[in-house]
């Protein structure tokens, strides 16, 4: 069984990484996710420097549209935040974009649903120029792949991860804690292959820890520097 990923799941995937001089250099992917009232690029902590000015690749409309990040820190006093293995920073998101974000309802918050042998997915790119800005990410790969073990701290499945696509979204279908038809939903971020293995094989950093890093003081204190406190 695959996984019936709609188009626009896949555009909630943002590729980042430093940009200068109209070079751009990918480090990883991240996630865009909802969590309202604003839209946060999620990504693993281990993939953003401290304090490194950063640019997402956020449309490949007009030949690709980078947001630099690290411009809207430093007018803004925004910056990551950190915690459960996980980075976000506030991503402000334009209808022109075409960009999708995804909420904790299209999320898997508890990874023991997805038992072994759950159908997976991910969405990767590779990259038709080192560190140039208009040789940005070709058209997003869908992997296929399943579950091979899973716990609340990590999960493991039969996926491979291309060069600069670590923080890569896993998607899984499950069945909802409530029952009822399985569906797609986000399992969490790819964060690396696993060395000598007989076949591709890829740990998987729950997104539930996302989620918590979102709903944290030092989120909210992101959240107050944009979003009016109500009167």
């Amino acid at each position: 069984m695959s996984v019936p990923l709609s188009s626009d799941w896949s555009r909630a995937c943002v590729p980042f990484g430093p940009a200068t001089d109209n070079r751009w250099s990918p480090l990883g992917t991240g996630i865009l996710l909802v969590q309202r009232p604003v839209v946060w690029l999620v990504t693993l902590d281990a993939l953003v420097p401290e304090g490194a000015a950063l640019s997402a690749w956020v449309s490949p409309e007009n030949d690709g549209t980078l947001f630099d990040l690290g411009d809207l820190h430093r007018h803004t006093g925004l910056s990551w935040i950190r915690g459960g293995g996980y980075a976000a920073a506030l991503c402000p998101v334009k209808p022109e974009w075409k960009t999708k974000a995804l909420n904790a309802e299209q999320s898997v918050l508890d990874p023991r649903l997805a038992v072994p042998m759950t159908p997976t997915c991910t969405v990767q790119y590779h990259y038709t120029g080192q560190g140039v800005f208009g040789g940005g990410p070709a058209a997003p790969h869908v992997i296929s792949g399943v579950v091979t073990r899973n716990s609340v701290e990590r999960l493991f499945c039969s996926l491979p991860l291309f060069a600069r696509n670590a923080g890569a979204p896993v998607f899984a279908v499950v069945n909802s804690a409530q029952g009822g038809e399985p569906e797609v939903r986000l399992l969490g971020l790819a964060e690396q292959a696993a060395e000598r293995a007989p076949l591709p094989l890829s740990s998987v950093l729950p997104i539930a820890a996302a989620f918590e890093l979102l709903q944290s003081d030092e989120a909210q204190a992101q959240v107050s520097r944009v979003v009016p406190s109500e009167v």
